[in-house]
């Protein structure tokens, strides 16, 4: 954690079938015995074992959360309140589920017919996805702009725009544990025979733009990594003074919103990793009758200038201007 390693006391019983941190330090990992369960270690606490369904599970980049793919239902399992479980109805079968970077959406992919969109918070359904079949794993983007489809009949990729929530491209390739992938700068890296291929998705024909020959036996890390900023440098906090109130902010200035949040801290930290990779970052207070905290980049001088900071930031955004009533895509 923060680059100084953290020793477990207690050992997992068996080995592990997915892995997942939290901000808090704990792993949870879910093993295989009579039965699947999730097990929460921690270096100062007993460890503890949760029995869950078979299944596909993910996490949220907190791992605050844990979603598994129980067939007629996805279960939610908070690892702070191993004894809370919750479910959602699923129909035609859940087969795989991925989260948003930010935690706030869960996909729920079916053995028939489309993708399902739930709101985390509260497990309503608030969106669909349709694709050209079924889908037999997902996996989010890193930065949230783009979802990647692995269907059943074929090794190969299909790519969802979250910004649309369409299907855009097919490719082939090999799905494996790392790639394909998608970067900050909006290249998706695939494997093809033994090499490494990088897309340009900026580019309506999403042409190749590069090729690492012999990659393809490597394993595959993204990094959210801007050379010019120089944000080798550890990230720095986001201090109280950058979240303000709605009242104090221009209403003629734009901002690109990335995400809105009831929990403050997490809102704080959004802003924290996107101020550590150059971004101009911060949080904005809910006005009355809102419940949200606003993650937003900018000012910027017009809506224009804002939509093309947007188009090249990788993730989805909404253009939001304080004397508006409502954001828009």
């Amino acid at each position: 954690m923060r680059r100084n390693p953290v020793r477990f006391q207690s050992r997992l019983p068996s080995r592990p079938r997915d892995l997942f941190g939290t901000k808090d330090a704990e792993l949870l990992a879910i093993t295989r015995g009579t039965g699947n369960q999730l097990n929460v270690l921690s270096s100062d606490q007993p460890p503890a074992e949760v029995p869950i369904p078979s299944g596909d599970a993910a996490a949220t980049f907190w791992g605050d959360m844990v979603a598994v793919a129980a067939d007629t239902a996805v279960v939610l399992i908070d690892p702070r309140e191993q004894n809370k479980l919750e479910s959602i109805p699923i129909s035609e079968h859940a087969r795989a589920v991925a989260f948003s970077p930010s935690g706030h959406r869960l996909y729920v992919a079916r053995r028939e017919g489309s993708v399902l969109v739930f709101n985390r918070f509260t497990n309503e359904q608030v969106g669909e996805i349709t694709l050209p079949g079924p889908a037999r794993a997902l996996r989010m983007g890193p930065f949230g702009r783009w979802l990647l489809i692995n269907p059943p009949s074929a090794d190969s990729l299909w790519l969802v725009d979250l910004s649309s929530d369409k299907f855009v491209a097919g490719f082939e390739t090999e799905w494996s544990t790392d790639l394909p992938t998608v970067t900050n700068q909006q290249l998706l890296l695939l494997k093809s025979g033994g090499d490494v291929l990088a897309i340009d998705l900026t580019q309506s024909k999403m042409t190749v733009t590069g090729r690492v020959k012999g990659g393809a036996k490597d394993y595959w890390i993204t990094l959210p990594w801007s050379p010019e900023t120089g944000t080798a440098s550890p990230t720095p906090e986001i201090p109280e003074s950058t979240v303000v109130a709605e009242d104090s902010v221009p209403s003629s200035e734009v901002f690109l919103q990335v995400s809105s949040s009831q929990n403050k801290a997490w809102a704080s930290e959004l802003a924290s990793q996107l101020s550590g990779a150059g971004l101009p970052a911060r949080v904005i207070d809910p006005r009355p009758g809102e419940e949200g905290f606003r993650v937003v980049l900018g000012p910027y001088p017009t809506r224009e200038v804002a939509e093309s900071a947007g188009r090249r930031l990788g993730r989805p955004f909404f253009i939001y201007q304080p004397d508006r009533q409502d954001a828009s895509p």
